[in-house]
């Protein structure tokens, strides 16, 4: 760029997050622009309002972007049905019947991608002497994750 003028891609971060070492953004070999932040949207409708097909659009426009993981965190088992259903009827019902897994006792390692759904008390849990949590983490692939991370009813969560 020219001297004098900032970039319109550059951020500039203060200095106490330089300190923490936070990063907004960076140019890769392209030059094209990375976000190495993620976002964050809360929607806090009432019953029957349709957050759970919202969150399902959010799925849809993330699976189109080619991203393959996502976790989707809700009260009870018995929404992963709703879940499923809300998916089918934004078009994904293949998605749906094959990649949207419910976390219990499976061993979610087995599954390369598609949705992880579970519940706040089974995040809790252990199997095989790891937490469900820790076990949902590492399937995720740490901080190269670039999928959804969906808390349903999170008003709920103990």
């Amino acid at each position: 760029g020219k001297e004098g003028k900032k970039d319109p891609g550059a951020s500039s971060i203060d200095e106490p997050c330089r300190s923490s070492k936070v990063i907004k953004r960076k140019r890769d070999a392209e030059g094209e622009i990375k976000h190495l932040y993620r976002a964050g949207f809360l929607l806090g409708d009432g019953a029957g309002m349709g957050k759970g097909r919202t969150l399902a659009g959010f799925a849809l426009e993330n699976i189109a972007r080619g991203r393959t993981k996502h976790v989707w965190v809700s009260v009870s088992k018995d929404l992963y049905d709703d879940a499923k259903r809300d998916l089918r009827d934004l078009g994904l019902a293949e998605y749906a019947r094959k990649k949207c897994h419910l976390l219990g006792s499976t061993n979610i390692n087995k599954f390369e991608d598609g949705m992880i759904f579970a519940t706040y008390s089974t995040l809790i849990r252990h199997q095989g002497g790891t937490s469900r949590l820790q076990q949902l983490v590492d399937w995720c692939g740490s901080q190269d994750f670039d999928g959804l991370l969906m808390f349903d009813e999170c008003h709920k969560a103990k």
